[in-house]
């Protein structure tokens, strides 16, 4: 546990993969992101889950409507160039 979460810290702090993410960053014109279709998706589906009585498979539901949506995203995204 703790092991993992050590290493897994030390990736984030490495200067040099912050500035090798910066730099893939860059190469792409205009990244567009769906992490807000992820966020909105948990909200409205949470909402929807908790006015229906399931707030769990309302959460679910609208968490992987998002990750689909990002994913769509993503992929029209990297057609793009």
């Amino acid at each position: 546990g703790f092991a993992l979460a050590h290493r897994i810290g030390e990736a984030f702090l490495d200067h040099k993969n912050c500035r090798a993410m910066s730099r893939r960053m860059k190469d792409s014109k205009n990244p567009v992101s769906g992490g807000f279709a992820i966020g909105l998706g948990a909200l409205i589906g949470g909402l929807w889950g908790v006015h229906s009585g399931q707030p769990f498979l309302g959460l679910g539901g609208g968490i992987g409507i998002g990750v689909a949506i990002a994913l769509l995203v993503w992929l029209v995204d990297r057609q793009r160039g």
